[in-house]
């Protein structure tokens, strides 16, 4: 029996020599940190409301995009005109709720305090659920304000605003959901990375898509190389073994 497990202790020596074994289970501690990161991450419990800004500008200095287009307000003509959308999301894993928000810090959208700047009018455009009860109203010819019942994980709603500033600038959005770490108004990671895409030309996209396959097949080969000269040797050392009689076959 003690002769068995030297022969056995022996062959695990010489496995473990093997450096691709060394390179299989690097690559498999790897796959493991990233599952356990990504089981982690959907896990946590996070509030985290999101809003983003898109600006339509249709009048700028009187100049008309559709010039037989006139716009007036209270009859009045515009000399710039605005439509701002801002998309308001429950990017995170928790239902929020009116107690959620900050009661000196609620959900509002502001104009800028520059000259001449006037707000229009607003209103919801779209809601993913209508029993979320999504109400924008006016509380200063400055300043609307965002109310509603709750918020599930992934609803949202768009609020239209209609104003004479220039672009999206012109509005500051703001508001503290208790308990959530990141600021209700920025861009998320995946609009960044799309912007940064943008920067690289027409061919953005494809260089992206390009580089991220051929990394993807890098490590595929390189696992695919790995387990073919492991199991090799593996399969070698148990030849090995079972003819220097490691495992009698007269024994069974």
């Amino acid at each position: 029996m003690g002769e068995i497990l030297q022969k056995i202790d022996l062959w695990i020596r010489l496995v473990v020599a093997n450096p691709y074994f060394g390179i299989v289970g690097f690559l498999i501690g790897l796959i493991g940190l990233i599952f356990a990161y990504y089981v982690a991450k959907r896990d946590k419990r996070e509030k985290r409301l999101s809003c983003n800004l898109t600006s339509t500008n249709l009048i700028t200095d009187r100049q008309n995009v559709y010039p037989r287009l006139n716009i007036t307000y209270n009859n009045e003509i515009l000399n710039n005109f605005t439509i701002t959308y801002a998309r308001v999301i429950n990017k995170g894993n928790e239902v929020i709720k009116p107690s959620d928000i900050a009661p000196n810090d609620p959900i509002r959208f502001t104009i800028r305090d520059l000259e001449g700047i006037k707000l229009l009018d607003q209103s919801i455009t779209h809601s993913s659920d209508p029993n979320n009860k999504f109400i924008v109203q006016q509380i200063d010819n400055k300043t609307v304000q965002l109310d509603f019942d709750y918020i599930e994980p992934g609803d949202g709603a768009t609020i239209q605003i209609l104003h004479t500033g220039k672009d999206s600038g012109a509005l500051i959005a703001t508001g503290t959901v208790i308990g959530a770490r990141k600021a209700f108004i920025g861009e998320d990671r995946g609009e960044k990375f799309a912007k940064q895409i943008e920067k690289l030309g027409p061919m953005g996209g494809r260089l992206v898509a390009f580089l991220t396959l051929l990394v993807i097949t890098i490590l595929l080969g390189i696992i695919t190389y790995g387990m073919f000269f492991f199991t090799q040797n593996f399969m070698m050392s148990l030849n090995l073994f079972i003819t220097n009689n490691i495992f009698p076959l007269s024994s069974y």
